[in-house]
């Protein structure tokens, strides 16, 4: 049951758990099957939940900036590579040639999904995505379909059982191992997907393997 090896670029922020914990979490290895079939039953209900809630996204409205525009992630430093596909959403959306107030480059048809390149906040917190060279979108004026997004930052695990870290924030991932409630991990990246906020602590060099986790199981500390 791995956590952050030695190869991880991310390592855990507070002391390494007990030998009791990790007697623990050996055992609470041994109901993998278990915990998978629960921990997809826990999503399910917690993609349920942000649908419904009034602080959830929704990825068809404006309004989806709720949920990760009030973390301001990123938010430290004007911009922050990143990498992914959004869609335009609006019937008068345009590119502009600079995030800070630029003059209009063009209108892009409604419907359309264009590779993100960068991301910015500008002086008044509006967030934007480059899209071209030199093109940037107002994130009024699209869904994302996926996007990651290079930041750091501190998460705490809030979920009362140790957690699972996935592979991949998409929907074909496994999970690598477990991590025990009330520990707290260093991130790397961020990524949206499906609604869903997820957090990178860990990424092996030598395998190639990263470390993801929900939203819904943690607090972001910074």
């Amino acid at each position: 049951m791995p956590n952050c090896s030695n190869d991880d670029h991310i390592e855990i922020v507070n002391e390494p758990p007990s030998k009791l914990r990790v007697v623990f979490l050996r055992l609470y290895a041994l109901f993998t099957y278990e915990e998978v079939y629960h921990e997809k039953k826990i999503m399910v209900l917690g993609l349920l939940v942000l649908t419904i809630s009034p602080i959830g996204i929704n990825e068809t409205s404006a309004d989806e900036s709720t949920f990760v525009s009030e973390l301001r992630l990123g938010s430290a430093k004007n911009t922050s590579p990143a990498t992914g596909v959004v869609k335009v959403a609006s019937n008068n959306a345009y590119t502009y040639s600079s995030y800070s107030g630029g003059a209009r480059v063009k209108k892009l048809p409604i419907q359309t999904e264009w590779l993100v390149h960068e991301e910015a906040y500008d002086s008044t917190g509006q967030r934007w995505y480059r899209v071209s060279n030199n093109e940037w979108i107002k994130w009024t004026d699209i869904t994302i379909v996926y996007l990651e997004t290079i930041t750091s930052g501190v998460i705490k695990v809030n979920h009362p059982t140790p957690i699972a870290t996935w592979t991949s924030y998409f929907d074909h991932r496994t999970v690598v191992g477990y991590i025990p409630s009330n520990t707290k991990w260093k991130y790397d990246k961020v990524a949206t997907f499906n609604g869903m906020a997820w957090f990178r602590i860990a990424h092996n060099n030598v395998t190639g393997i990263s470390q993801w986790v929900p939203m819904i199981y943690v607090n972001v500390e910074y």
